[in-house]
C-alpha cells in the first residue's frame, strides 16, 4: 500500500469476492472479520479477488478492482473453521494470522468490475443483522477511514484521498453492514448480502 501511494494510487483496506462476474468489497479495520466473511463466501463457491489491499481503477463511470495474490490471511480459529486441515504458514511475528494458499478455482486472477462496497460497522456487539445504504458523508467517511497510510498527512495527499473517496461513492453504492460476530451466523450474513445485491 505504501508503494502504491508513492505512485499516487490510493487503495482500500478491504477484501473482495466475485459474485456473478462482479466484485463486492468488504471494508473494515483490522480484526473486523473481512477475511473471515470472505472465507464464508468462498465456502459457498464464490472466489476471492483480493485480501486486505483493494486497488480500484476508474474507467469512465465504472470501477474495476485488481486481483491480488492467491492467498487468504486468517486467524487460526477462522482458518480451522473454514479450511480445516489446509496447510498454512505464519504471517509474521506481530500477529497470529496464518496465510493460506488458494487453489485456482478459489481465486480470480484478473480485474473485475466493482458492484458494491459493504463497510462492516465498528459495533461488534450488534444484536441483529442489518444492511443499510449509506449516503453523503455516511458513504464517504468509511472510505476515507479505510484508505491506507493514515500517517501520511499533507495537503496534497488529503486532497487526493478525498477526491478518490468522493469519486468512488459516486460510482459504487456503499452499504453499512452490521451483524453479531459469530461464526455460526456467517451463512446468514452471506445470504443477506446476496439478497441485498
Amino acid at each position: 500500500s505504501h508503494c502504491l501511494l508513492l505512485r499516487g494510487v490510493e487503495s482500500l483496506h478491504a477484501t473482495s469476492v466475485v459474485i456473478d462476474g462482479e466484485a463486492i468489497a468488504i471494508l473494515g479495520d483490522s480484526g473486523y472479520g473481512k477475511s473471515t466473511l470472505a472465507a464464508a463466501f468462498m465456502r459457498m463457491g464464490y472466489p476471492l479477488l483480493t485480501d486486505d489491499v483493494l486497488v480500484p481503477e476508474f474507467s469512465g463511470k465504472r470501477v474495476r478492482v485488481h486481483a491480488s495474490l492467491p492467498r487468504l490471511k486468517l486467524h487460526p480459529q477462522s482458518a480451522d473453521a473454514m479450511f480445516r486441515g489446509r496447510p498454512s504458514l505464519p504471517m509474521n511475528t506481530f500477529t497470529d494470522k496464518m496465510i493460506l494458499r488458494l487453489e485456482a478455482a478459489e481465486h480470480v486472477a484478473h480485474p473485475v468490475p466493482l458492484r458494491a462496497i459493504f463497510a462492516i460497522a465498528s459495533d461488534s456487539g450488534a444484536a441483529t443483522l442489518s444492511i443499510q445504504r449509506a449516503k453523503g458523508h455516511g458513504a464517504l467517511l468509511p472510505l476515507v477511514k479505510n484508505t491506507f497510510e493514515p500517517t501520511l498527512f499533507s495537503r496534497r495527499r488529503l486532497e487526493q484521498q478525498f477526491r478518490f473517496a468522493s469519486r468512488l461513492t459516486k460510482s459504487v453504492p456503499v452499504k453499512l453492514l452490521s451483524y453479531p460476530r459469530r461464526m455460526d451466523l456467517l451463512p446468514a450474513v452471506v445470504a443477506a448480502i446476496l439478497a441485498d445485491l
